[in-house]
């Protein structure tokens, strides 16, 4: 006997509560994503995440579709007769060139009533100079949130993540976190702040000493190498000089030594770096190749010194580590060899400054800038000044430059590059010549590659050089002098040296300490390098100096106790 079949409108009843179904679970799902609230969606990343967002969308309309023709149709013997329906398929996602940048928006043919709800959570950031996405907005109300606004560190819960860092460059960073709030950040004391000298005016001879760059050693020490000289910036003995802690936050230095090198001109900007993985410390710096100013008067009556002008060739060296309980000798450094030539791009001079990062992907990324000098018939280019980045993707082995960042109103010089917590965004920082006295910024979103048009953080800065770091998993710290150019007689002072640190990713910043805040006519504290060394234990390295000695004029009235490299350790979880 056969089955009795059930009645065409108990069918029809099923399929259209299906239906319903889908339509409110689709609605809830577009309320949610584009609501930006209780549901957490992941960012899109690359354009292949649009592609596969797009293809998702398409599906669920296919299947919105399939339903509503599956309902609308009857059988007498209860079995659907799914009709021939039109299908939304989307067009293959097309790439357009971007000014500036060969990477470009993903711009989908997906329905304009699906796809506006998710084009905030979807939009690229291009890496021509298009800042239209808010998803990558930084340094919001800068100026006005470092003066109102307070950060703390909070140390790991567990003992054994309180430990010295061990370095290496790498991604991997404390296991720390930090806060920022709206409170008086002027009530804090000085008691979590120590200081000392890691090398003073007049040691080994050296009567200039400048551009400090920290890293930390696999024995608990830290490294710090600095460009030196008997006489004054830009003279011709000028070299390299490291000098090691015996402690892990420095307050105690070994005598400096000079790093062996075959010398020719002046050498410059220091920077070190530590691979964990081969035991090898780096050192990256340049050289002056052709940039000698010679003795001259200038127009006021004031005798010139000769100098050799910043930049040249960049070089890299090494020394093995392998063995922490031995240190490493002098003589024991490897052979330098030149990764980009001064006569690259029209023959402009390359600096150095700035940290080294390795991104999560295995990149290192070096920024440096091309100087552009002013001095008649000293190294002249027709080429514009301008910075960019070395990338090495085989861990030092080789090199390529990327970028050529330029503003029209203003240098970019001596950038500090950091990679964002929360995605792999970069953003580096510069020193600039502009009238506002401010610090400016530029960003990427392909590893370096390609970068936008700077614009400025409205933090305010005299023309001096910054430090920017992670700190922690969801943290940065930023050290710099935190003023406009002064009124004379004090329009040579850097003063006001403050560490500030944001924990969204650069969006806000807030003051953690102020290490120097004196002013006195030609009183500089410049030139910051900052590690974390132990989780929300931090230390600065910067220099204490003159414009009188930094150009070799009026030492019998110095007092050489009061100048030289400095030391500023921060515990900023003690506040």
């Amino acid at each position: 006997m056969s089955a009795p079949s059930l009645p065409a409108s108990h069918s029809y009843f099923k399929l259209t509560a299906s239906v319903l179904m889908v339509i409110l679970l689709a609605l809830h799902t577009l309320q949610l994503m584009s609501s930006g609230g209780r549901a957490k969606l992941p960012d899109a990343r690359s354009d292949r995440d649009l592609e596969n967002f797009g293809e998702a969308l398409a599906t669920a309309a296919q299947q919105v579709e399939r339903e509503r023709a599956s309902s609308s149709s009857s059988s007498v013997s209860g079995t659907a007769q799914i009709k021939s329906t039109p299908t939304l398929t989307p067009t293959p996602a097309k790439r357009a060139k971007r000014g500036g940048g060969d990477r470009g928006r993903v711009e989908s043919e997906l329905p304009a009533d699906l796809l506006e709800n998710f084009r905030g959570k979807f939009r690229k950031t291009g890496g021509g100079g298009d800042l239209n996405s808010s998803t990558f907005s930084l340094f919001i109300d800068a100026d006005k949130n470092v003066a109102e606004r307070a950060c703390t560190c909070h140390p790991p819960k567990k003992l054994s993540d309180r430990d010295f860092l061990k370095g290496g460059g790498e991604p991997k960073l404390s296991k720390a976190s930090w806060s920022c709030s709206v409170r008086k950040a002027r009530g804090r004391t000085h008691s979590n702040l120590q200081t000392y000298w890691a090398a003073k005016t007049g040691d080994d001879g050296m009567m200039y000493m400048h551009m400090p760059f920290l890293a930390r050693l696999p024995n608990r020490s830290l490294a710090m190498a600095f460009q030196a000289s008997a006489h004054h910036e830009g003279a011709k003995d000028q070299h390299l000089r490291i000098a090691i802690s015996s402690d892990d936050h420095g307050a105690s230095w070994y005598p400096s030594f000079e790093v062996p090198t075959l010398r020719v001109g002046a050498q410059w900007g220091p920077v070190l770096h530590y691979d964990a993985r081969k035991s090898l410390l780096w050192l990256f710096y340049t050289e002056s190749k052709s940039c000698l100013r010679p003795a001259a008067v200038s127009a006021g009556g004031n005798r010139l010194r000769e100098k050799w002008l910043p930049g040249g060739d960049i070089f890299a060296t090494h020394v093995s580590l392998g063995n922490p309980k031995v240190p490493f000798k002098p003589d024991s450094f490897a052979p330098p060899r030149m990764l980009y030539s001064e006569t690259a791009d029209g023959g402009i001079p390359k600096v150095l400054a700035g940290k080294l990062v390795v991104l999560r992907n295995g990149d290192w990324i070096l920024p440096f800038w091309r100087e552009k000098h002013t001095i008649l018939g000293v190294c002249e280019s027709d080429q514009e000044g301008s910075a960019g980045v070395l990338v090495s993707q085989d861990r030092g082995e080789s090199w390529r430059p990327y970028g050529r960042i330029i503003h029209p109103g203003t240098w970019l010089i001596e950038g500090a590059l950091a990679q964002m917590a929360k995605s792999d965004h970069l953003i580096m920082v510069f020193r600039t010549s502009a009238g506002t006295g401010e610090l400016y910024f530029s960003k990427s979103d392909d590893n370096g590659r390609t970068w936008s048009q700077p614009a400025s953080t409205k933090l305010a800065n005299p023309g001096a050089k910054l430090v920017l770091t992670s700190v922690a998993d969801n943290a940065h710290a930023l050290v710099f002098n935190n003023h406009k150019r002064l009124p004379y007689p004090l329009q040579h002072s850097r003063t006001d040296l403050d560490l500030i640190a944001s924990s969204d990713d650069g969006r806000s910043w807030g003051i953690v300490h102020r290490l120097e805040s004196s002013r006195q006519e030609g009183r500089m504290f410049h030139y910051p390098s900052l590690l974390e060394v132990t989780p929300c234990k931090l230390v600065v390295a910067y220099t204490a100096s003159s414009m009188a000695m930094m150009t070799g004029e009026e030492r019998a009235q110095t007092d050489f106790n009061t100048y030289g490299i400095h030391i500023a350790v921060v515990n900023a979880d003690k506040f």
